[in-house]
């Protein structure tokens, strides 16, 4: 084996140890002799090496370990792999990396569990709708709230306060609606629209009075405008209302009508006020 094919193999042996060994001739046959089966194996084994730990360096430059399926020890699925952006592999196989395959395979399907697409976790409404809630209606007929307070009304130019009693549910041309009653001290009693407050109707305790004289007609109709200007009805426009009057016995009915609705007014044969109803046009 020639000086320069062993000293590449052994990695370049210093110029002054070549020098000394030529200096010495007489002790190189007995070394050369003595070392030749061992410097044999000793440089088998050097190449070795140096193939073993030159070639995976080379394949790696060449990229041959570029192979999307390399797996890092210890089965973490982590192999520092980078998909490209639309999914898939350079080598086009579409097969994503083992770790991720098999805990994939586990996995159950959520689009496929449920119709739809819809997740195990998100039921799916679009056939059922948006559940109702059934809210019971208010049959029609008399019934009593709690807790309800007081109640103070301007009747004919004095304020009154009425206690509540009861209400009652009813039920007019298909619309429904609920009228709240009331008592004063008195024992006048007022109705009024629950949700609006308004007064529906007046009336206290009537006595008839027979007497030889009454009042007339046209004096009932200015009686009734003045009562229905100071009293809470919410018409407006009374004191200028359409009027007509009706005599029964020792009353007077009087109906004042105005474009929002009209109220019906009794007095008594002296002008003084029994009662009021009042009906709103729709």
């Amino acid at each position: 084996m020639s000086f320069e094919i062993l000293n590449k193999a052994i990695g370049m042996l210093d110029a002054d140890i070549i020098e000394a060994a030529e200096a010495a001739p007489e002790r190189r046959t007995s070394v050369t002799a003595f070392a030749k089966p061992w410097m044999k194996w000793a440089v088998a084994a050097i190449l070795i090496v140096v193939i073993g730990v030159g070639t995976p360096v080379a394949l790696n430059m060449m990229g041959a370990f570029r192979n999307e399926n390399f797996v890092a020890p210890g089965g973490s699925g982590n192999s520092g792999f980078i998909a490209p952006a639309d999914g898939s592999s350079e080598s086009g196989s579409g097969q994503s990396p083992e770790g991720e395959s098999s805990s994939k395979a586990d996995e159950p399907s959520l689009s496929s569990s449920q119709p739809g697409g819809s997740s195990a976790e998100t039921p799916d409404l679009s056939s059922s709708g948006t559940p109702e809630c059934d809210v019971p209606e208010q049959p029609e007929g008399d019934f009593v709230k709690e807790n309800m307070p007081a109640v103070t009304y301007r009747i004919n130019g004095e304020y009154k306060t009425f206690d509540y009693q009861s209400s009652t549910a009813v039920v007019d041309s298909g619309s429904s609606y609920v009228i709240d009653h009331y008592v004063g001290s008195d024992g006048s009693t007022v109705s009024a629209n629950a949700g609006t407050g308004e007064l529906v109707k007046y009336e206290k305790d009537f006595s008839p009075k027979y007497l030889d004289s009454s009042i007339f007609e046209a004096e009932a109709v200015e009686t009734a405008k003045s009562i229905a200007v100071n009293t809470a009805i919410g018409l407006s426009g009374l004191d200028n209302a359409n009027s007509s009057v009706e005599c029964s016995d020792d009353k007077f009915f009087v109906v004042l009508s105005v474009a929002e609705g009209s109220v019906e007014i009794c007095l008594d044969s002296e002008g003084g006020l029994v009662s009021f109803a009042v009906k709103r046009n729709p």
